[in-house]
């Protein structure tokens, strides 16, 4: 989650925070210059601490102090330095092309204009409840040296607060990120390839906004990259696989991990779907474990949260809906099918359900698109929660030991609950889904998972039953 440097700059000149110990900002007054002190004020305060002890008022009169035996290239480097203004525009994160990208360009310590949050959890050693007190602006952000605290919520509830800390103190862009011209390596198929994933993709996992890619799109990029790659096998024109951004997206992402966005979600979401190119496991090398991943990614920028009632815009604010429950979606089913326990605690959660106003009814080009994506999306999480039931009910370490000890009415009793919630699945959201007449039907994937979570729900129950019991046939 970025926040654009002006926020973070205007946060600033209605927040006076005081004079830091050493700070290059603000210059000491005369007097803790001659005795060599530090010179701290505090905030909203005009005076240093030494000043009001003697009853003085602050001067800045004398001349700053020369240093010896300094290069003077040194001395026109930090004027030059200090004399730079913070940024106030977000530069676009996406690399440069190879050839165009300078190392200076490339290093850590260039100045950025994007700031970086993360969630502040309610048990960190960042309180929330002290953080509370901090002098918030009308933006709801308080303004540090180098960090800053927005406020989500804190009046007459249980108070919300991000933590925002500039791009470059996360050394965003290290050297060693990859500089893969992206757009040059699908030239001149890249207009058609992002045409299909739309065509294609789109309609099965609508994850994405279409009317976001309506510009021109920006190389370096891993979330395009990710679906350039997914969308290669079904475009006649192009190869079916680009490997080099494949390898471009293995190397950026890990860095991308380490300060995330949610385009950095998204691109890891969509990488999770990819097809492997040799097979030689039932799964994706790894899958378990980088699911893990986009689930603290999740958890730091607070996708866990409903951001209904937030100051967000409404494209906003269903992003991160659907971002949230397309992790959900895939942490549970991946549990189930790999037989590992859970990353997600219910909880922990408050994003509501998600509804067909969360999901954009235009595609590329402002074109008209069709109800059924959101459709089947909406479907598959109903159908996750109660997949999520059946886990803890049945499929946890201790959830086995308690089924083993009840009567067999009670378990023939948990059945018929499930059974009855399936039901009402299928009436509500699976009739609605039978009568496609697209020639790209991808409602499939959600009656397969239907029959799947029945056949989980009975295989279940058998394994409870007692082998000479007369239902254990039956089952």
């Amino acid at each position: 989650m970025a926040i654009p440097g002006a926020i973070i700059t205007e946060a600033e000149t209605q927040v006076s925070v005081g004079r830091k110990y050493k700070s290059r900002k603000e210059r000491p007054c005369d007097a803790c210059r001659k005795r060599k002190i530090c010179c701290t004020r505090d905030a909203y305060e005009k005076d240093c601490s030494l000043c009001k002890t003697r009853g003085e008022t602050c001067k800045y009169v004398l001349p700053p102090n020369v240093r010896r035996n300094r290069h003077p290239s040194a001395r026109q480097r930090a004027s030059t330095s200090s004399a730079s203004p913070t940024t106030s525009t977000i530069p676009p994160r996406p690399v440069q092309p190879r050839s165009n990208v300078k190392p200076e360009a490339r290093s850590s310590t260039s100045p950025s204009g994007e700031w970086i949050c993360q969630f502040v959890g309610l048990s960190g050693d960042q309180d929330p409840f002290v953080l509370r007190h901090c002098a918030f602006n009308h933006l709801n952000c308080y303004k540090a040296s180098d960090w800053a605290i927005l406020k989500i919520k804190g009046d007459g509830e249980t108070p919300l607060h991000f933590t925002v800390v500039p791009d470059s103190h996360l050394d965003a862009r290290p050297d060693y990120y990859p500089t893969t011209d992206t757009e040059a390596v699908v030239k001149p198929y890249g207009e058609v390839l992002l045409r299909t994933y739309f065509d294609v993709i789109h309609v099965s996992y609508p994850l994405l906004d279409p009317s976001r890619f309506n510009s021109e799109p920006e190389t370096g990029d891993p979330l395009l990259a990710v679906m350039y790659n997914l969308a290669a096998p079904f475009c006649q024109d192009s190869p079916p696989v680009f490997s080099q951004l494949s390898d471009f997206v293995h190397q950026a992402l890990p860095i991308e991990k380490c300060h995330p966005r949610l385009e950095t979600i998204e691109a890891a979401l969509l990488h999770l779907q990819r097809h492997t190119t040799i097979h030689r496991s039932p799964t994706l090398p790894g899958l378990w474990s980088d699911i893990g991943s986009v689930v603290g990614m999740a958890h730091d920028l607070g996708l866990n949260l409903d951001p209904s009632t937030w100051s967000l815009s409404s494209s906003d604010a269903n992003r991160r809906i659907r971002i949230w429950w397309a992790l959900y979606i895939q942490d549970k089913w991946s549990a189930l099918g790999l037989g590992r326990p859970s990353y997600l605690n219910d909880e922990h959660c408050s994003v509501p359900l998600p509804t067909i106003d969360n999901f954009s009814h235009t595609g590329l080009n402002n074109f008209p698109l069709s109800l059924q994506p959101a459709l089947q999306f909406i479907a598959m999480t109903h159908l996750t929660t109660i997949l999520t039931d059946l886990l803890n009910t049945f499929h946890t370490l201790k959830s086995i030991e308690r089924i083993k000890l009840l009567p067999i009415p009670l378990l023939y009793s948990i059945l018929d609950d499930f059974q009855a919630r399936l039901h009402a699945f299928h009436e509500e959201h699976l009739c609605q889904l039978y009568n496609v007449n697209t020639l790209l039907d991808s409602s499939g994937s959600v009656i397969l998972a239907f029959y799947t979570c029945e056949i989980v729900l009975f295989r279940a129950v058998l394994r409870a039953l007692p082998m000479q019991h007369p239902g254990y046939v039956e089952c």
